[in-house]
C-alpha cells in the first residue's frame, strides 16, 4: 500500500540532506499560524525574481528538499531568491511512527487513514493554496521583494498544488487569473485531484500559465507525451506536447527528492538534470 499521491513502486522516505541555506518564518495571519520557510544558500532579499519549492509528502524536514533548493539557487542569475516554504507548518502528510519511519507498507498501511484525512480535510485546494500560499505567502513575499515576478515547482504533492497555482480558477463571479509565471512539477501527482471528487484531466484542463512536468518512468501514463493531460495543456498553452512533459524513463517517482547514491551514479546524474531542466524552463518563461 503506498500513499494516495504515489503510484506503486515509489521511493520511500529519506532523511534530510543537510542545506547550507537559512530557516525562517511568514508571520502569522489572523487564520493561520507563522509559516516555516527555508531560503536557499545565497538567495537575495530583497529579489527581482522568486522561486517557490513545494515539498513531497514527507515534508520540509526530509530528503533533498534543502539540497535541491540550494542547487537552484546556485545555477540560476544573480536577483533570483529560491525559497521553500513547509505548507505543512511542520506537519507533513506523513509522519515518523515512534520517532523513525517504519518500513514504507507497514507504515503506509498504519497512517492510510490519516493520510487521507490530511490530504481530503487539512490540505483541500482552496485551505493550502488560496489560503497557505495565496492568502498568506504570497502577500508578505510581496512586501519582501516589491515588484518581483514568480515561478514554482513541486515534487509529487508539490506537483499538484503548483498546477493548481497554474491554474484558472472561475465562479459565477469571476476569473482568478494565476499569480505565477511558470511552474515545474517533478514526479508530479495530480492524481491528488481524486481526494477531492475531481480527477487529473479536471486539473490539465484549467492550467494556463506555462508547465513542464518530469514524471518518472512510473508516474501515471497522463502526465507523459501522449497522455490526456499532456495533450490538453498542450492544447492550452498553443505548444508541443514535448514543451509540457519530460519523462524520465528510468527513474523511479521520488528519485529528485528521496533519491541518494554514490557521487556520480545515475540517481545523482539525473537529479542534477533536473535541476538544469528547471533552470532552462525559467530562463525561457520570466515575465
Amino acid at each position: 500500500m503506498t500513499p494516495p499521491c504515489c503510484p506503486p513502486g515509489s521511493l520511500p522516505y529519506l532523511s534530510a540532506s543537510s542545506g547550507l541555506g537559512s530557516p525562517s518564518s511568514v508571520p502569522a495571519t489572523s487564520s493561520l499560524p507563522p509559516l516555516p520557510l527555508y531560503a536557499a544558500a545565497n538567495a537575495p532579499s530583497p529579489a527581482s525574481r522568486v522561486v517557490l519549492v513545494f515539498t513531497d509528502v514527507f515534508g520540509l524536514d526530509s530528503g533533498n528538499h534543502r539540497t535541491f533548493a540550494d542547487e537552484l539557487q546556485a545555477g540560476l542569475p544573480p536577483g533570483v531568491a529560491v525559497l521553500v516554504p513547509d505548507v505543512f507548518y511542520g506537519a507533513p502528510i506523513l509522519r515518523p511512527w515512534g520517532g523513525a519511519y517504519l518500513p514504507e507498507k507497514v507504515g503506509a498501511a498504519l497512517g492510510f487513514l490519516g493520510m487521507l484525512w490530511r490530504l481530503r480535510f487539512r490540505h483541500k485546494p482552496d485551505g493550502i493554496v488560496g489560503g497557505t500560499v495565496l492568502g498568506q505567502l504570497l502577500p508578505h513575499l510581496k512586501k519582501e521583494h516589491p515588484g518581483a515576478s514568480f515561478g514554482c515547482v513541486g515534487f509529487c504533492f508539490g506537483g499538484w498544488v503548483v498546477g493548481n497555482l497554474l491554474s484558472m480558477h472561475c465562479t459565477a463571479e469571476a476569473c482568478t487569473v494565476p499569480q505565477f509565471d511558470w511552474g515545474v512539477g517533478i514526479h508530479p501527482a495530480f492524481n491528488v485531484e481524486r481526494v477531492h471528487g475531481r480527477e487529473e484531466m479536471d486539473l490539465a484542463r484549467r492550467v494556463a500559465r506555462p508547465v513542464l512536468l518530469l514524471p518518472a518512468g512510473n508516474d501515471s501514463a497522463a502526465l507523459k507525451v501522449g497522455g490526456e493531460g499532456v495533450r490538453a495543456m498542450a492544447e492550452t498553452l498553443k505548444v508541443e506536447e514535448g514543451e509540457v512533459s519530460k519523462e524520465y524513463k528510468d527513474m523511479e517517482h521520488g528519485w529528485v527528492t528521496r533519491g541518494w547514491g554514490a557521487d556520480g551514479g545515475l540517481v545523482q546524474r539525473r537529479q542534477r538534470e533536473a535541476v538544469e531542466d528547471v533552470i532552462a524552463f525559467a530562463g525561457k518563461h520570466w515575465k
